[in-house]
């Protein structure tokens, strides 16, 4: 119909209206009048462009050459010499370079990628590795990305296959639509020595005049013996000789004597014949506090939530625990004599109403609504928080009674809020969410429990319909009561500790928390948290601003003032999104040194908390090369395998058959505009005409 309406009924309609036109004009017979017989076909003809749009179609034809991507590693472990006489395996990776592209480029265009813990397009390789640690999955899956899979005949992978960071790239290559050819340079088996400091555990915080510990574990390859050195902020203030008969890890003093954040220094003294120097040392911050943090303990119902915490909260040098005792079942708790509002942090666990006398419960009321506190309740069963929603406590919980029919009690995985630094434990944000998810599965005290509207929730327990609160937190002026909705969480540490887990998660995540819920600028009524103090070149930093007071309320994010100051001494502003209770921004460090993230107050004020940032050389963890890995990677993509030193490129086959572009191109007589332009000028000409010879 449409094709009949266009090529048929319009051309006919036209045909109709010119012959009509004229018609009635020629039948005038004057001489003048037969030039509106002329306009009015004018007019036909720009109203047939109008809608028939004529053109002239051209025709081209596009011939290009098939592309090649070659991934180059510049890793610090690149920069390794397997002998003393042997060129570095940068040297030999350049020259693999070089025979692709004699071989290739001809018929080929190469597009050359560095990588290192990430990929980036170059025009031409440098003379020397400069880069650190290796993601060799993050590399892969750019390349394959942002290649065109239409003009992409193949991927050169150019490495020692050593991986020290993110996950394995075999994935990708299973998953990959061309063939990655893997050139493998470096031995997969060489005699060498090397010393190394792989690990450091040390305090974030101490108080002055304490002391803390720091135990480092090193790393040591055919040096049977050598000494490590401690130094605070430039200067030499310990040192420890071990041998091979010793266990490789060693424990330094830590005795902080100045406030402030101070920058502390493990180093092992090079010994001659090493294979490398670059991982010889770590760096770490540790703040120092004037005073400890106060904690009272108030174990209502002292079980195995309670012995772990308590024992997570002694071994940490920043917290001054008291605990109260209960001397007889049917008496309450006596509460220190001097009183509770000189404690930052009171941790009420497993709540008994005879524990309890009325006094007691006035004082917490107030040590909450009135003064400074934090009342944290803990190792809550059924049984306890049904005895907590009966009391005068129930005011100030952070959630409501449960509604609807009582549920069966269940274990259920925990599922924390991606948008607290809390819970940031691991470097690595696909790490840290798959350790929170390996964790065992904990008791849900009350699965029902109710959201109260000037509540936030830090984590939740899966349930349907709705998820049931699990760390939850509510907020009183400058006091704020949390509720944890389970007693189990020890099993974070007893179990993963019997699987030798590496990630201490449970230590970590308590350390973590006891520093949120103890940090002074809460008083403030602003505060800014950050999951540790200590970061590697290339992680993110999580910033969460906690709007405690509601001072940021009216603050649009833009209208937020967050930033940072660099090593450099350059001011870089912070982009925030808006979450419950606050906002959330994160930045990626570019430079090693001392960062101070700031905000800046409305009305006046800043809040602050700096960072250290540091690279440690994980490349060195292991220096033999993963030529399995590298194979793996060319058989499941269906690529070719090349060791170190052999030939092979002359063998490979590679499909260089020009590819084609078929283009049209489209003509056009006259566009719409001046069509609809001259249609307006005729229509206005002919009006005139026949306004002047009276045809009106």
């Amino acid at each position: 119909m449409e094709l009949l309406l266009k090529y048929g009924l319009l051309p006919l309609v036209m045909a109709c209206t010119i012959g009509l036109s004229l018609a009635a004009y020629l039948s005038l017979g004057k001489r003048r009048v037969r030039w509106l017989a002329i306009l009015r076909i004018g007019l036909v003809c720009a109203v047939a462009v109008l809608l028939f749009f004529p053109s002239l179609t051209r025709e081209s034809r596009e011939v290009y050459r098939p592309a090649l991507a070659v991934l180059l590693d510049t890793s610090a472990s690149m920069t390794l010499k397997e002998s003393s006489d042997s060129s570095s395996r940068y040297d030999r990776a350049r020259a693999r370079l070089q025979e692709i592209r004699r071989q290739f480029q001809e018929d080929f265009d190469i597009n050359l990628y560095l990588f290192a813990r990430e990929a980036r397009r170059v025009q031409s390789e440098p003379e020397e590795a400069l880069g650190r640690d290796t993601d060799l999955s993050t590399a892969v899956a750019h390349v394959l990305n942002r290649e065109d899979p239409k003009s992409l005949r193949g991927v050169f992978l150019i490495s020692d296959g050593r991986v020290s960071i993110g996950e394995t790239p075999l994935p990708w290559a299973r998953t990959s639509s061309v063939p990655i050819h893997a050139v493998a340079v470096g031995s997969s088996s060489f005699d060498y020595k090397d010393l190394g400091v792989m690990k450091v555990d040390a305090p974030d915080h101490l108080f002055k005049d304490s002391i803390g510990k720091a135990r480092v574990q090193l790393k040591s390859h055919g040096i049977d013996k050598g000494v490590v050195v401690l130094e605070q902020a430039g200067r030499r203030i310990d040192q420890k000789a071990f041998s091979s008969d010793d266990a490789r890890t060693l424990t330094f003093d830590l005795r902080p004597g100045v406030e402030g954040l101070t920058e502390y220094r493990v180093h092992v003294l090079p010994q001659d014949g090493e294979l490398t120097e670059l991982n010889n040392s770590w760096k770490f911050p540790v703040r120092i506090e004037s005073q400890p943090r106060k904690v009272l303990l108030l174990p209502a119902t002292p079980g195995w939530e309670y012995t772990f915490l308590k024992r997570q909260l002694r071994a940490d040098p920043r917290y001054a625990v008291t605990e109260t005792r209960q001397f007889k079942a049917d008496e309450a708790l006596r509460l220190p004599g001097e009183g509770i509002d000189g404690f930052g942090l009171i941790i009420l666990n497993g709540f008994r109403k005879s524990a309890f006398d009325d006094a007691s419960i006035a004082a917490l009321l107030r040590y909450v609504r009135s003064g400074d506190g934090v009342l944290v309740f803990t190792g809550n069963s059924r049984l306890g928080l049904d005895a907590l929603f009966g009391s005068e406590l129930a005011s100030i919980l952070p959630v409501g009674p449960p509604s609807g029919a009582e549920e069966a009690a269940s274990r259920f995985p925990f599922l924390p809020s991606d948008k607290s630094p809390i819970f940031r434990i691991l470097e690595h944000e696909q790490a840290n969410r798959q350790a929170w998810r390996a964790l065992p599965p904990i008791l849900v005290a009350q699965p029902g429990l109710t959201r109260l509207p000037a509540t936030s929730i830090l984590g939740t327990f899966p349930r349907f319909p709705q998820d049931s609160p699990g760390l939850t937190y509510r907020l009183f002026g400058r006091g704020m009561t949390v509720l944890f909705n389970t007693d189990e969480t020890y099993l974070w540490k007893m179990l993963m500790d019997a699987a030798n887990d590496p990630d201490h998660l449970y230590d970590r995540f308590w350390s973590n928390l006891l520093s949120w819920l103890t940090d002074e600028s809460r008083l403030t009524g602003v505060g800014l948290t950050l999951s540790r103090m200590h970061f590697m070149l290339g992680d993110e930093v999580y910033v969460r601003v906690e709007d405690y007071a509601g001072r940021l309320g009216q603050l649009s994010r833009e209208e937020l003032i967050l930033g940072y100051i660099g090593p450099d001494g350059a001011d870089s502003r912070l982009a925030p999104e808006a979450v419950s209770g606050g906002f959330l921004a994160s930045f990626i460090p570019q430079r090693e040194g001392r960062y101070r993230i700031r905000l800046d107050l409305p009305g006046g004020g800043t809040v602050d908390r700096e960072i250290q940032v540091d690279s440690v050389m994980r490349d060195f963890q292991d220096p033999l090369a993963d030529a399995e890995l590298m194979k793996g990677m060319a058989d499941l993509s269906g690529g070719l395998f090349l060791a170190d030193d052999t030939g092979g490129l002359a063998s490979l086959r590679i499909d260089s058959t020009p590819l084609v572009k078929q283009r049209s191109e489209s003509l056009f007589w006259l566009d719409r505009g001046w069509a609809l332009a001259l249609c307006l000028l005729l229509l206005v000409t002919e009006w005139l005409m026949r306004r002047r010879y009276n045809l009106m």
